[in-house]
């Protein structure tokens, strides 16, 4: 069914002001590059400010600094990209499934689900699981005994949640996430391993979202813990005993090894890694591929490695990179024999 808003509706909705036709209606979103009449976009960025003067669509989301340029209609915000998050929903409503647990759902009789939940197709409920009002578990995702899941959860299909994990509420997990399997704990002994066994648990506290295919590893014998309003994408690895801190979002393919604690408000950037036993502390930013092999006291942006290169050219680097020490010590010599 087409879903049309008015100018005006929409305004209201994300506190605008209108400059222009606010009586016109909106039954879509679309990119500003390709944008129709009857469309909503934003400027997402300020590499395609110049689209401003050519979109073709009814409306444009933009910052009162933007606003000037823009040659339709403006909703002038402060934050472009949040009032689109806080609009995007009203054109894709999402379709609740019924509360209720499907008839081929293995469920445990010591499992409390509150009546309002829903529980999908082919879906394993452990023994003494609870799971709170309004949550939504999709199909084929399984849940281990003693798992606490709060309430207006969100657990995409083929989620695994292992034993004892307890998690908050309003906690999205996307498709494939793996919340308590057994961390990388091994002993050596005469050049062999013996798996140390993982006693502790997963804590994932409210607002969380954890990406598709991402694992949190349960802890040795403390807890791995998530705090509240983390933000983690696809791919990613939380090792054992990892403390995340509350408002922190971590990119895809990143991973944090064991026992390392990052800090509030710190932005991991994509396929960063993060040694173990580590300390970072709040509002750090890692900018994408860094590799963090020590401790971070001081907030700041901070970067490792090298920026892409052609591949001649990163082969003489690296050679004279290995020279470095060498050319180090005739500087030295030479800075002597100057004296």
């Amino acid at each position: 069914m087409k879903i049309t808003y008015s100018i005006s509706d929409l305004a209201k909705h994300i506190n605008a002001k209108i400059i222009g036709n606010q009586n016109a209606s909106i039954s879509r979103i679309a990119p500003i590059s390709r944008a129709q009449s009857g469309d909503l976009t934003y400027l997402s960025a300020s590499m395609y400010r110049p689209f401003l003067q050519t979109t073709q669509a009814s409306a444009v989301i933009v910052t009162a600094e933007d606003a000037a340029l823009c040659k339709t209609t403006a909703l002038v915000v402060q934050n472009p990209e949040l009032a689109y998050a806080r609009i995007a929903p009203l054109f894709h409503p999402f379709k609740k499934p019924a509360a209720g647990i499907h008839s081929s759902a293995v469920i445990s009789k010591t499992a409390v689900i509150d009546h309002t939940a829903s529980i999908g197709a082919l879906c394993v409920v452990g023994d003494n699981v609870k799971i709170g009002a309004n949550t939504i578990v999709l199909p084929n995702t399984i849940i281990y005994d003693d798992a606490v899941i709060g309430a207006n959860c969100f657990l995409h299909s083929q989620v695994t949640v292992h034993h004892q994990v307890i998690i908050g509420d309003r906690v999205i997990l996307h498709s494939g996430a793996v919340i308590g399997a057994d961390g990388f704990g091994l002993a050596q002994e005469n050049g062999r391993f013996e798996k140390i066994p993982q006693l502790g648990s997963v804590h994932i506290a409210n607002d969380v979202e954890i990406g598709a295919n991402s694992c949190v590893d349960r802890g040795a014998i403390d807890h791995t813990v998530i705090e509240h309003d983390v933000k983690i994408d696809n791919l990613v690895q939380i090792a054992h005993n990892v403390v995340i801190g509350a408002y922190t979002v971590i990119a895809g393919c990143a991973s944090v090894a064991g026992s390392t604690r990052v800090g509030r408000h710190c932005i991991i950037g994509g396929a960063v890694t993060i040694g173990g036993h580590l300390t970072i502390t709040d509002g750090v930013i890692f900018s994408g591929c860094a590799m963090v092999t020590k401790s971070v006291s001081e907030p700041g942006i901070y970067s490792s490695g090298t920026g892409l290169m052609t591949n001649a050219q990163w082969r003489r680097n690296a050679v004279r990179f290995r020279q470095l020490d060498e050319w180090i010590e005739k500087l030295k010599t030479l800075m002597r024999g100057s004296v």
